[in-house]
């Protein structure tokens, strides 16, 4: 089975050693950077990932398996059956032998070598002797689960065809975009990624995810970041999809429809709380202001009435001291 698989294998890409000293020259930020490529629905992909540091076989295979089982699904012709991509072997062109040799070891890596992944054999794949492409730059990630994929014994799989790009940034921003702000916050953004385990290395990630950026990312920055990084665009929608068809899709919008729905209710209850509150507090304060204003009234009026009072005995006082002061002082 392997001497079909070296036989189908072919060269590296041509002029491979000048675009070594090309992608060595272009890739000085990165620890380490190699191309990976594949065979994708009768197709040869060839992409190049760039990492901090060599890694090992496993952080490889990792890597490898989930940049390629995302693609899968994001261009998975209709009606082709949904399969999880898995790495049978690895292999690596010698450019000393110009060969390609089976991978057993990252001490066999160097920093811009070619490494071919092949899969299990299946009904639905076979690997195809043909031209490999220049690699395609790409955001590098990987996921911490165990196995780091998508659960390969779980009985749904993806259906229909994959969602167009507008579509995937559309749902992404959309999931994002709470409260319908219009933007998204650059925290919800790194928050999200890490719920859904897409690790990128710190070293190498796009200048949208790096630290000091504005706190929030409008719908054209969005539309940008997606231009520039379409594979972490699809890594945002599919890792947020077990299984992608119409119905679930349309069941997912329904269920956000109805969680915003039943948020604004909250908030509308909220504020109707908040209107009742402030129309009792009004309606006591003004029974309170009308008691005072009473309370007040009554003590004028019991002033008003102590001081005529007072005014009258004074009068009474005054009128009895005249007529005796009369009386004293008339002539006998």
């Amino acid at each position: 089975v392997r001497t079909v698989r070296t036989q189908s294998v072919s060269p590296a890409p041509a002029g491979f050693g000048e675009m070594h000293g090309q992608e060595r020259r272009k890739e000085k930020h990165a620890a380490f950077h190699c191309s990976v490529a594949t065979d994708m629905y009768g197709k040869k992909m060839n992409v190049l990932l760039r990492l901090e540091r060599t890694p090992s076989y496993e952080e490889l295979v990792n890597y490898i398996e989930s940049h390629f089982d995302v693609a899968g699904r994001a261009n998975r012709p209709d009606g082709h059956p949904d399969v999880v991509f898995s790495v049978h072997t690895l292999k690596v062109y010698d450019t000393i032998l110009s060969r390609w040799v089976e991978l057993y070891s990252t001490a066999q890596l160097c920093r811009g070598c070619q490494l071919y992944a092949f899969q299990p054999e299946s009904p639905w794949h076979c690997d195809l002797q043909g031209a490999i492409p220049k690699p395609r730059p790409v955001v590098a990630w990987h996921s911490s689960e165990q196995p780091a994929r998508r659960n390969r014994a779980a009985p749904v799989r993806d259906s229909d065809e994959p969602p167009s790009k507008a579509s995937k940034m559309r749902a992404v921003f959309g999931h994002l975009d709470t409260g319908s702000k219009g933007c998204i916050l650059r925290a919800d953004l790194h928050a999200y990624i890490e719920k859904l385990d897409i690790n990128v290395p710190e070293g190498v990630q796009p200048s949208y995810l790096a630290k000091g950026q504005s706190e929030t990312i409008s719908l054209q920055e969005w539309a940008a970041f997606c231009t520039a990084h379409p594979n972490l665009l699809d890594a945002l929608f599919f890792r947020s999809y077990p299984s992608w068809n119409c119905r679930t899709a349309a069941l997912t919008v329904h269920e956000e429809l109805l969680a915003l729905r039943r948020y604004r209710e909250r908030v509308l209850a909220k504020a109707q709380e908040r209107r009742q509150l402030w129309q009792q507090r009004s309606a006591l304060e003004r029974q309170l202001d009308a008691q005072r204003k009473e309370a007040d009234l009554g003590k004028l009026q019991a002033e008003i009435a102590t001081t005529k009072e007072q005014a009258a005995l004074d009068e009474i006082y005054f009128a009895n001291f005249t007529s005796q002061a009369h009386e004293v002082l008339a002539p006998p």
